[in-house]
């Protein structure tokens, strides 16, 4: 529950810190009260419940702070110490809490060195535990640290309530009671239900809010907040893993208007009702997606429903045509379908053919459905592309994902790598499946990847500057680059303007366009 702390997801870190510290807390007392159960007196002992009730309370809070403290950054030494002696002092008074809880016919004191001790003890376990959560925290992945952590844990905070049970001393009458094996007969029913139920609750709690977190965190990566339809990445992911035989991609045009003129509340309305009616619409045999802020596409399997499909396209055309009547305000949409079928190409050349029909000069957003013709369309698109890569590096239209390397064994992140995307301001965000192969066969690429390096040399020098960890970034390099005299000088330039160690950079070499009589052969890449 602490590593699901620093997560993100839909519950607060608050929650899980809440969590962690109520469980650590039902641990140190149950640790206390089992312990209480091996004690042997001959004569008979009940617990007062509130005060038992009462001791549960320093436990938590003290394990709290501890969570709270190990999770903040950049952590010094002082407020670590005293947030251990603060640690301490409650576990200290969970016990002592927990001693005066009981309630005996005899009398009974406390031995001062003893007693001092054990929250000497109590203080100094507290620091081990800030320590390691702190120190340790990147180790905490590994099955084995946890449990040799909580090995240690338990051994410490026992080893602190048997000091404290020595610091006792039981008497009657001036008379100091030896310890016995008999006479004792403490109800461990009231523990047992406390422990249990209190561990149940948050095992389900656990449990319901991880299963909660990964629905809502798929939610958020693959659909659309705003109409509940698919997003763009699920859209990606359906034309990487399989071969549509029909694509259209539905284009309104104009809605920057109504945005400024009503706001943006508004113009949510608007592609919400919009969306509303496409989903009403599109064939039975499509999958509609919400892949850009006016886009939409509509995906089939089947080319046989090829011409179903341009039948719905031209009933959405007939609907929209109408005004639309939106909070008492009625507007005209201004927009065009583009449409491809494709049973032997790729599932990237039919995303490209869409957006070419898109791309073409003179389209009008007169409520169109517009076939995709090779003869028209492909070469205006790429020509376009390739005018636009220049501005695209100097304006920053390209960025960078870092893509985490994480180990099977330990869970834990070696490297990343640099995954090299364009955010178009007419065609929105385009795949590298589509701009890629263009700009190869181009001759583009190459200029592209020095923008690259360049641009993750810099990245490394922020994350080294900022007292982050710097991670080993690998970077696709096309084969006929490697060879280049051109690549060794960008690196040695991007290295030196940086001031950064050539460690930190890993090329993985894939063969280009232009070095291959198969396409598929971009799909995957060797490391070296």
């Amino acid at each position: 529950m602490n590593e699901r702390i620093s997560k993100n997801g839909f519950f607060s870190r608050n929650f899980w810190l809440t969590l962690a510290s109520i469980a650590m807390g039902l641990g140190i007392w149950a640790i206390h009260f089992i312990g209480m159960s091996a004690f042997r007196l001959p004569v008979s002992m009940e617990y007062n419940v509130s005060e038992t009730i009462l001791s549960v309370f320093p436990a938590v809070m003290s394990s709290y702070l501890a969570f709270y403290i190990s999770n903040r950054i950049n952590l010094t030494r002082l407020p670590q110490i005293l947030a251990g002696m603060i640690m301490g002092i409650g576990i200290a008074s969970m016990h002592y809490i927990g001693m005066s809880a009981m309630e005996m016919d005899i009398e009974y004191s406390y031995r001062p060195f003893i007693f001092v001790l054990s929250v000497l003890i109590a203080i100094i376990v507290s620091y081990v535990a800030l320590y390691i959560f702190t120190s340790m925290q990147k180790f905490m992945g590994n099955f084995y640290v946890k449990l040799i952590t909580s090995l240690l844990m338990g051994i410490a905070i026992s080893s602190m309530h048997y000091t404290g049970m020595e610091a006792v001393v039981f008497y009657t009458d001036g008379t100091v009671l030896p310890v016995t094996q008999h006479g004792h007969h403490m109800n461990l029913r009231m523990l047992i239900i406390a422990v249990t139920i209190g561990i149940g609750v948050i095992l389900g709690f656990s449990g319901l809010s991880s299963l909660l977190d990964r629905y809502v965190d798929y939610r958020l990566n693959h659909f659309d907040a705003l109409t509940g339809l698919p997003n763009r990445r699920q859209f990606e992911k359906v034309l990487n893993a399989s071969s549509p035989a029909s694509m259209a991609v539905i284009h309104l045009h104009g809605l920057e208007k109504w945005n400024s003129r009503y706001g943006y509340e508004y113009g949510d309305e608007v592609i919400k009702v919009v969306s509303e009616i496409l989903v009403s619409l599109k064939p039975s045999f499509g999958v509609i997606y919400r892949i850009e802020g006016n886009r939409f596409a509509i995906l089939s399997e089947d080319g046989r429903d090829y011409e179903k499909l341009k039948t719905s396209l031209e009933r959405i055309t007939v609907i929209l045509k109408k005004p639309l009547v939106i909070k008492e305000k009625k507007l005209g949409i201004n927009m065009v379908c583009a449409v491809a079928c494709s049973e032997e190409n790729e599932q990237s050349d039919l995303f490209s053919n869409t957006m070419a029909v898109l791309q073409q000069s003179n389209i009008a957003y007169n409520h169109e459905v517009i076939e995709y013709d090779p003869k028209i369309h492909t070469f205006v698109f790429e020509r376009n592309l390739i005018h636009d890569i220049d501005r695209a590096m100097d304006d920053d239209e390209l960025y960078v994902l870092y893509q985490p390397k994480v180990c099977s064994n330990t869970k834990m992140i070696f490297g990343v790598e640099a995954l090299l995307r364009w955010k178009h301001p007419v065609h929105g965000i385009i795949s590298p499946g589509i701009f890629i192969p263009v700009l190869e066969e181009n001759g583009k690429m190459h200029e592209v990847t020095d923008w690259l390096i360049n641009h993750v040399c810099r990245q490394i020098m922020f994350w080294m500057n900022g007292g982050n960890e710097a991670f080993k970034v690998a970077i696709n390099i096309p084969g006929s680059y490697f060879t280049s005299p051109q690549l060794m000088e960008t690196l040695k330039q991007c290295i030196a303007k940086y001031e950064i160690e050539s460690k930190y950079l890993e090329l993985e070499i894939y063969r280009d366009k232009r070095n291959r009589s198969d396409r598929k052969c971009n799909q995957g890449s060797k490391c070296f």
